[in-house]
């Protein structure tokens, strides 16, 4: 059964990937069925009463947002053959991302997990528009509208995701081509960012032009989804620097060995008094009759109101021992980065079979990430040498 997370709408799973939907695609989603079902429709054909706009208005957008989905199962599919598997699909206000577990490892992977896309949104507008002229809907004229709006929004679809803005699907086809001629990822995902700022500019001039003209409401929605591309490509390009950093790196490098534990009898005004504020970390492992039990974190203690600290246990409030808090010393920093993520949580317990080898968090990859970045780059590019 898919799990719903925290933000998240509703969640169902198709051909095995659970699709999510976030709470900001529900305001997407009324926008655009009103504006089918009061606006388009009505003064593309007048004459047809109120229900009959609503009905075809709902059907359309419902097919709209399939097709979205469509289109991100089509990326989870290409990229789960070649073994980057993906098994969550989020939709939200600016559309839907597929999530990687990995980024691919060769130009040639990069290039078709992202062409495939665009390739299925124009297969499916062509399927939309032809519908009405194979089966000829001339006399049911709302019908015969509404698979020609669907046929060209979806070739719509498909142009923008090719605008070269990373990380569009655009974007990534420039970088699989950036990166098949340099054979560096990063330089090539540096590149492409590059490109992003100048779509995002464009968007942001096309946006300011659209309001001038009259068209508020659009050109807000094109400054806003031009402000998402560029934090989306500051955080894409920033992600595949430090998966190049991390490298190979294993847990058990950077693991926290011999952990301060704490009992799971102890009282929490106990563990606040001789722990958090006493060693002024955020989480301790949890031990009962010498075995590990659990993870505590000051974000659970937090939860129990102050004046119920002094009779709450550890036990009652910690996060129960198992597979999503875990992690073995020989796994990757980078899947410990992915699991920390899933399970919404800054730190796992290193376990080597039953026995506590130690323990992994965010802060700790943080600072890894900080010196040895500082240690393979130039003294130029660090800008100082003193700290």
């Amino acid at each position: 059964m898919p799990v719903i997370g925290k933000g998240t709408l509703t969640s169902f799973r198709v051909a095995g990937i659970d699709i999510e939907i976030d709470y900001s695609w529900a305001i997407i989603f009324l926008l655009v069925l009103f504006g089918l079902a009061a606006g388009y429709f009505p003064q593309v054909i007048p004459g047809y009463n109120w229900v009959e706009y609503w009905i075809v208005g709902l059907t359309a957008t419902v097919l709209f947002f399939a097709s979205i989905v469509i289109h991100e199962l089509s990326h989870a599919m290409m990229a789960n053959s070649y073994g980057h598997r993906v098994s969550r699909i989020t939709l939200f206000i600016f559309g839907g991302m597929a999530h990687l577990s990995a980024e691919p490892q060769k130009a040639t992977e990069e290039l078709l997990i992202a062409s495939v896309g665009p390739l299925t949104s124009f297969v499916l507008g062509v399927f939309f528009w032809a519908i009405p002229r194979v089966f000829d809907l001339s006399s049911w004229r709302l019908w015969s509208e509404t698979f020609t709006y669907l046929g060209i929004i979806n070739i719509a679809l498909a142009v923008f995701n090719l605008l070269p803005g990373f990380p569009l699907d655009g974007g990534r086809i420039l970088r699989a081509f950036f990166w098949w001629q340099s054979g560096d990822v990063v330089a090539a995902t540096a590149r492409a960012g590059r490109w992003a700022t100048g779509v995002v500019y464009g968007l942001i001039i096309l946006g300011g032009l659209e309001i001038l003209g009259g068209a508020l409401l659009g050109g807000i929605w094109l400054i806003l989804i031009a402000m998402f591309l560029r934090s989306a490509s500051a955080a894409s390009v920033q992600n595949v620097t430090v998966e190049r950093i991390l490298g190979a790196a294993q847990v058990r490098d950077i693991m926290v060995r011999e952990p301060q534990v704490v009992r799971a009898d102890e009282s929490l005004a106990d563990v606040v008094e001789n722990y958090f504020l006493k060693f002024g970390y955020a989480g301790f492992p949890v031990m009962r009759d010498g075995r590990v039990v659990g993870l505590i974190s000051l974000a659970q203690v937090q939860q129990c109101p102050p004046a119920a600290r002094a009779t709450r246990r550890v036990e009652n409030v910690m996060r129960a021992l198992d597979g999503s808090v875990t992690i073995a010393p020989g796994a990757t920093v980078l899947d410990a980065l992915h699991k920390m993520a899933e399970a919404e949580t800054g730190r796992l317990l290193v376990m080597d079979g039953d026995r506590l080898a130690g323990l992994i968090t965010r802060s700790g990859v943080a600072r890894f990430l900080q010196i040895k970045s500082r240690l393979e780059m130039p003294v130029e590019l660090t800008g100082t040498n003193n700290v």
